[in-house]
């Protein structure tokens, strides 16, 4: 099985830049199922709509996972039952709709599980023990193919969870952190792991974010909410993993960039 991993998509450049390159990136690296952050890609950066959510999917996503953000767009909570592609994080504590571990059928690969988990180091709220959280969702689970996005701010709380739970899922690929890392590479017990997978969004921006807008607010102090880039150039960071559907264990994982000027097409 071949599962293409999107790093989180930022704002309306990152849906943009999404909807161009999915389709031809799945079609070029042969992918069976697909898997996009979404949690950022509300107009202003922090959370989705349903409407985000209806254009991931449709661009070709087969599941979409969340973050520490997903939440501050209300209507989003109403549909986390009903959408069965949508994999909402555990730990949150005060959410008890969703789920935050989903099972999905590939045809012709079998099935394949997908979880979604918050880290604690520096974030923005309280969350419960991801090793808790990863350890009720394993003893709940039998799938062998296991992809887990973890959405964390440190890159050591990233490699430890990682170590943790290193032979029992197929993969802990990061996400939060918006720069995609080079330290993919396959763990002992046949887990892939990368710090972070990296964004989609404007690729002259800061981490997806307007650089002006970015530098008023936190070099010349001005009174300013940073919003998402809209520059002409969007890129796409994205992981693409093999993995052995009958063991779960991961075979390979490889680390996709790609920018494009969209006034040239």
């Amino acid at each position: 099985m071949r599962v293409l991993f999107f790093g989180d998509v930022v704002g309306r450049s990152g849906l943009k830049a999404l909807s161009f390159f999915l389709g031809p990136l799945k079609e070029e690296t042969k992918a069976d199922f697909v898997i996009v952050n979404g949690e950022n890609a509300a107009l202003d950066g922090r959370g989705l709509t349903y409407d985000d959510y209806l254009e991931i999917y449709g661009a070709g996503a087969d599941c979409v996972t969340l973050g520490n953000h997903f939440d501050r767009k209300g209507d989003i909570l109403a549909h986390l039952d009903e959408e069965k592609g949508l994999v909402r994080p555990a730990g949150w504590l005060e959410e008890k709709r969703g789920l935050a571990s989903r099972v999905y059928y590939v045809e012709g690969h079998g099935r394949i599980r997908v979880s979604n988990v918050l880290g604690q180091g520096m974030m923005d709220r309280d969350y419960a023990s991801p090793y808790e959280a990863i350890d009720t969702i394993l003893r709940e689970s039998d799938e062998e193919v296991h992809f887990v996005d973890f959405h964390a701010e440190s890159t050591s709380e990233k490699g430890l969870f990682a170590h943790y739970v290193a032979g029992r899922v197929s993969a802990v690929l990061g996400t939060h952190t918006h720069v995609q890392t080079s330290d993919e590479r396959i763990l002992e017990g046949h887990t892939a792991f990368i710090s972070d997978i990296g964004m989609c969004g404007d690729y002259e921006g800061i981490i997806g974010f307007d650089a002006q807008t970015t530098l008023d607010k936190f070099i010349r102090g001005k009174r300013l909410s940073i919003r998402p880039g809209s520059g002409d150039v969007g890129m796409v960071n994205a992981v693409l993993i093999d993995v052995d559907e009958h063991s779960g264990a991961a075979r390979n994982i490889e680390r996709i960039n790609r920018k494009e000027r969209y006034e040239h097409q």
